[in-house]
């Protein structure tokens, strides 16, 4: 079977005349891409698989090669329905790119991506898996460059400031038989002056997780420290250098390269995927599978917690302010979660979302 990429407008209506339980309608349907593509190579699929620019013109996507487990990135131009591959080395890992795409790469207020990228440092023609670096590709110009920060290894977040990114960066360990020594810390840097500014997380490990927040100066990251072996979310004030909120992910800090925290598309709400078992006053009984993990969802303008789904981890943000679209765990199952009313409506089955941007949803779907 072929997997086809597929580019729709997205209605969000519920009604009697829709049926019982009522679904997210669908129109507008095109089709951007197949799923085998020439060479034997094939679209990566998942839910974060692509991303699509604010104003609706360029697409980037993943691609892989099973010849030489080649994956790397490239913008597709939805006005010109052309391919451009992106001038860096391929990565030998999947879970790289998917890292790279769940974190924003677009700026509206300007015409480049910034992104996290790794080096050729032997010379075999694949990305060193050790290394990292940033990179500013000029969308007019269709030139890629590279950007030095001053840190080893960054992994660079945009945010709603063209001028500004977070990097999370590694502080590799006095000797190497220390396999604990490994430290790494966030930073704030100017792309204008390149001096990092560390940011005050206290843990001895962190790791990107998921976006900033689309109307303000907060970013989330995944910490865990050597104390209580628990990974916890920390939401970030990057401008004011403090912590505003923390949120305990237990087990489920695993599931954050797969299943990040996810914004509503007017920055109130946060949605986060927990371990229920390790939550203040869970009992030992407490089940602490996949199965029965949990999505937290806070509120900013309330600064607490307002809802929880059972048995879901957050996708995307939804087509209205309050909504936000989820998958069931370890089911292939989609919906829109409605935070105001804890309503929801299931998508159409044979699905898989990837990505949404305004009235937008860019989905993976079998043509069979």
């Amino acid at each position: 079977m072929r997997t086809q990429f597929l580019f729709v407008f997205m209605l969000f209506a519920v009604g009697p005349a829709l049926g019982d339980p009522p679904e997210v309608q669908l129109r507008n349907e095109k089709l951007l891409l197949k799923g085998e593509l020439p060479g034997g190579q094939f679209l990566s699929v998942g839910s974060l698989s692509c991303q699509m620019s604010p104003d609706g013109r360029w697409l980037v996507y993943g691609r892989y090669d099973p010849k030489n487990s080649n994956h790397w990135l490239v913008l597709h131009d939805l006005s010109a329905g052309k391919d451009r591959e992106l001038d860096i080395p391929p990565f030998s890992n999947g879970d790289t790119p998917r890292r790279i795409l769940s974190s924003p790469l677009f700026n509206s207020a300007d015409a480049v991506m910034i992104f996290f990228g790794q080096v050729d440092a032997d010379g075999d023609g694949k990305a060193d898996r050790n290394s990292g670096t940033a990179y500013r590709y000029d969308l007019a110009k269709g030139k890629v460059t590279q950007l030095d920060l001053g840190l080893r290894s960054p992994f660079v977040l945009r945010t709603r400031d063209r001028n500004t990114v977070i990097a999370v960066a590694m502080t590799p360990p006095a000797t190497q038989s220390d396999a604990r020594g490994f430290q790494s810390a966030a930073y704030r840097v100017a792309l204008d002056e390149r001096k990092p500014f560390k940011l005050n997380v206290p843990a001895r490990m962190i790791v990107p997780a998921g976006a900033p927040c689309p109307t303000a100066d907060v970013v989330s990251v995944a910490t865990i420290d050597d104390g209580e072996r628990k990974g916890r979310l920390v939401l970030l004030d990057y401008v004011e250098d403090k912590v505003i909120a923390e949120f305990i992910l237990g087990r489920a800090f695993s599931r954050t390269d797969n299943s990040p925290p996810r914004w509503s598309r007017d920055g109130r709400y946060l949605c986060v995927l927990v371990d229920p078992a390790a939550q203040p006053g869970a009992t030992p009984a407490t089940q602490s599978d996949e199965a029965s993990y949990v999505s937290l969802i806070w509120d900013r303008q309330l600064k607490k917690e307002v809802s929880r789904v059972a048995g879901a981890a957050p996708i995307a943000a939804g087509p209205t302010d309050s909504t936000l679209l989820m998958q069931r765990m370890l089911k292939w199952e989609f919906f829109i979660y409605d935070v105001t009313s804890g309503r929801s409506w299931p998508l159409p089955a044979g699905i898989a979302p990837c990505c949404v941007e305004r009235d937008i949803l860019l989905y993976n779907k079998d043509p069979l």
